[in-house]
C-alpha cells in the first residue's frame, strides 16, 4: 500500500471535541474549509466511543450475514426508492468509463429505526437494540460535531447548525450497510461514481482501502484508520456555511481495480430537517427535500446525463478537476 497515494487528512480527538477545546475546534474548522474530510480520533474514554466502537464491530458482522443472503431474500427489502431499502448491484455508475456500480447497500431510515416501524427490514428488527443504540451515539458525534461548528463561527440560537437538524423533526437521515463483493476475473462493475453527499455530516466507519477524495493533486485513497471514523461535509452543510465549508468529491475504486475481498462499511448520513432552506451552488433557495430529490436523480443518471449535471458533485469540480472559486460567507 505504500504506493498509493493518500490524502493527508486531519485526524480531530472527538474527547477533546466534547470538552470544546480551542485549539481542537480550530483544527475541526480547518479541516472542513480545507479538504472537507477528516479523521475522528474515537479511542477516548467516553462513552460514546466506547460504545460506537463495539457496535461497529458487531453491525460489521451484522452486515456479512446480511448479505450473504441469497439475492432473492434480499430483494424483499427493495423499497423501489433511491433514499431507503436495499439496492442491488449495478444500477448506478462505477467509478470509471462505462462501468456500472458494484456495490449492493441496504438504507434505513433513523426515525423508523428509533420508532420501531413497521417498515424494517428483518435484519433490523431482529438486531433492534443494536440499530437503535447505533443511530442514537452517530447522532451525539455529529451533533457534538455541529454544535462545536457553530461556536466557532459564534452563530446564535435559531442559526445555529445543530438547530436544523433536531431529532423530532422530519428528515433524510439514515444508516447504511454497505458491501461492495468479491469480483471474479470477468466480473462487470467498478466502485461508484464520483459525487458529494446530499446531507449535513457522513460518518464513516471502514476497515478497508477503496475511498478515494478528490484534491488539488488528483485523486487520494483515504488509509482506514482502527479506532477512527472517517467524517465528510455534504452538500447541506455547505451551503448552510455559506460555502465556506467544503463539501469534497469522492468516490470508491479498488486499488487493484478489480475488487479481491468483499469489502464492508457501515455509514450513518446526517441530513437537515426537510424543511430547512438555504441557497445552493447556483443561488437557488431550495428546501433541504427538494436538494435531495435533485440529488436522487442525479445519482441515478447516466454517465452522459451526470457529466452536465452540477448536482452530483455540488459544482465543485469539473471533469474530475476542483474549481477554485469557493465563497467563504458565514451567511
Amino acid at each position: 500500500m505504500t504506493e498509493l497515494k493518500t490524502a493527508p487528512l486531519l485526524i480531530i480527538d472527538f474527547a477533546r471535541l466534547l470538552r470544546h477545546d480551542t485549539s481542537e475546534v480550530n483544527r475541526l474548522v480547518e479541516a472542513c474549509q480545507n479538504h472537507g474530510f477528516f479523521y475522528l480520533d474515537l479511542q477516548g474514554v467516553d462513552t460514546e466511543s466506547q460504545t460506537i466502537l463495539a457496535d461497529w464491530q458487531s453491525l460489521l458482522q451484522t452486515a456479512e450475514k446480511y448479505f450473504s443472503q441469497a439475492d432473492e431474500i434480499k430483494t424483499r427489502d427493495d423499497r423501489n426508492s433511491g433514499t431507503y431499502g436495499y439496492k442491488r448491484i449495478g444500477n448506478l455508475t462505477g467509478a470509471d468509463g462505462d462501468q456500472v456500480d458494484a456495490l449492493e447497500n441496504i438504507k434505513i431510515s433513523r426515525e423508523e429505526i428509533i420508532k420501531t416501524d413497521s417498515n424494517l427490514p428483518v435484519v433490523v428488527k431482529e438486531n433492534l437494540d443494536l440499530f437503535q443504540r447505533f443511530v442514537s451515539v452517530s447522532h451525539v458525534i455529529v451533533t457534538t460535531v455541529l454544535e462545536n461548528l457553530s461556536n466557532a463561527l459564534s452563530l446564535q440560537p435559531g442559526a445555529r447548525f445543530e438547530d436544523l437538524h433536531r431529532e423530532q423533526e422530519p428528515s433524510k437521515t439514515l444508516l447504511g450497510l454497505l458491501r461492495y463483493p468479491k469480483q471474479d476475473a470477468d466480473a462487470k462493475g467498478l466502485g461508484l461514481h464520483k459525487h458529494t453527499d446530499t446531507g449535513s455530516l457522513t460518518l464513516l466507519f471502514s476497515e478497508q482501502w477503496g475511498l478515494q477524495v478528490l484534491l488539488a493533486g488528483g485523486w487520494h485513497y483515504v488509509e482506514p484508520r482502527p479506532g477512527h471514523a472517517i467524517v465528510n461535509v455534504g452538500d447541506m452543510l455547505r451551503f448552510l456555511s455559506g460555502q465556506r465549508f467544503h463539501s469534497c468529491v469522492h468516490r470508491v475504486q479498488p486499488v487493484t481495480r478489480r475488487q479481491m475481498e468483499h469489502r464492508y462499511s457501515i455509514i450513518f448520513f446526517l441530513r437537515t430537517e426537510d424543511n430547512a432552506v438555504f441557497k445552493d451552488h447556483e443561488g437557488n433557495v431550495l428546501t433541504a427535500q427538494e436538494w435531495h430529490a435533485r440529488k436522487m436523480t442525479a445519482y441515478a443518471q447516466t454517465q452522459a446525463e451526470q457529466a452536465v449535471n452540477t448536482a452530483l458533485t455540488g459544482g465543485v469540480e469539473r471533469n474530475g478537476v476542483l474549481l477554485a472559486a469557493r465563497s467563504v460567507a458565514t451567511t
